[in-house]
């Protein structure tokens, strides 16, 4: 029985861990490209860029890990019936149960494995995700001023002529109209506008600031309408200041933990509110779905005799009877944050076909059992 369960076990971890892999890089693969415009438009360096979708994983894995102890083990145990090893199995007197152990026992590996992730990793590498993101996104780059253009960023407007070999700026007009709703800290109380020959861009210790050479400053008083004018030989324009937007960051309800999920703030609007306890139901509710499952595989590959043909029907049925169990989950924590009510369903669902399915597999283990005596 031990050397069984080391055979069973070590197949299913091979193939699923495969299948692990080749997933979550395929997933992964085209999630990252949906980030492809900020690296471009933020000159993002390719190990900022990794560093940034790296922290797709966790949910990536909490979502494909279900979905690989399916493929694997309906791989896997197809596989044996093709090489008529269930049928040697079986003729050593083994029961059902016992040939599903390893699938068993792997599928609560799996499910304490995604409540770990979906707890403790998930809110954490979100947090970490969209403060890079934010950073990311919040930070200056040349790249967002394109020349021969009037480029409005935060109510102010830069213009550039044309963009010299070495990245320097030529032709530069700056107008800054400071609007009444301006929240731009270190913005001047009055309206001006500086033009200048040509200008580099310097990242320092203090920020990014551009250093404009032979041009002139014009600045309007607001209260008595005079203007005032200054040239200048050298003149140094602080970018970050200016033309950084700077807009708290919202926290979104991935992000936060489990507690903070089940019982949101009071001053959150009922909307949010039912969202995040939706995400909080959904992450204490996904991980069963590997039991579940590992169980449906075990159901539909052991269930009945034994025969080489009909092992692609188990196949179909076991993989129908899943995708079927996960899209009525889904469906229903979805609709929860709108129907709260559906959360007692999504509970009693889980409630009941775990113990169904273990029902059933050990009473098609009584039945074989009495079919052998019969033949005896």
């Amino acid at each position: 029985m031990i050397l069984l369960f080391r055979y069973l076990s070590k197949k299913l971890i091979v193939i699923a861990s495969a299948l692990v892999v080749i997933l979550i890089g395929a997933v992964w693969l085209t999630q990252s490209l949906r980030f492809i415009e900020i690296i471009v438009n933020h000159s993002v360096s390719l190990g900022g860029y990794f560093a940034l979708i790296v922290y797709l994983i966790p949910d990536l894995m909490a979502t494909i890990l279900p979905i690989c102890l399916l493929i694997g083990g309906l791989h896997v145990y197809s596989k044996l019936t093709a090489d008529h090893e269930i049928q040697v199995i079986r003729a050593l007197g083994l029961s059902n149960f016992q040939i599903s152990k390893p699938l068993i026992v792997l599928g609560l590996f799996v499910t304490f494995l995604v409540f770990i992730i979906n707890i403790y990793i998930i809110p954490l590498s979100f947090q970490k995700f969209r403060n890079q993101e934010y950073q990311i996104k919040n930070q200056f780059s040349a790249s967002l001023i394109r020349e021969g253009s009037f480029n409005v960023i935060n109510g102010t407007t830069a213009y550039v002529r044309e963009r010299g070999p070495q990245g320097e700026f030529k032709g530069i007009l700056i107008y800054d109209p400071h609007l009444p709703d301006s929240k731009k800290e270190n913005a001047s109380e009055n309206s001006y506008t500086i033009i200048a020959e040509e200008g580099v861009i310097h990242q320092g210790s203090e920020g990014v600031v551009l250093v404009l050479k032979r041009g002139s400053r014009q600045e309007k008083d607001k209260v008595t309408g005079n203007v005032s004018f200054f040239a200048f030989d050298e003149f140094v324009f602080d970018l970050e200041k200016a033309l950084k937007k700077e807009s708290p960051r919202v926290t979104k309800p991935y992000e936060k933990n489990l507690s903070e999920l089940l019982s949101p703030e009071p001053n959150e609007s009922e909307h949010v509110q039912a969202r995040m306890r939706s995400e909080g139901h959904q992450r204490l509710l996904t991980p069963w779905l590997a039991l579940v499952d590992s169980l449906i595989v075990c159901l539909a590959m052991l269930k009945g005799e034994f025969k080489r043909k009909g092992r692609r029907y188990r196949v179909i049925v076991g993989a129908s009877s899943a995708l079927l169990v996960h899209i009525v989950l889904y469906t229903f924590l979805n609709l929860s944050a709108k129907y709260p009510v559906l959360l007692i369903g999504c509970y009693s669902f889980i409630a009941f076909i775990i113990p169904i399915l273990l029902i059933l597999l050990e009473a098609e283990t009584i039945r074989y059992k009495l079919s052998l005596k019969r033949k005896v």
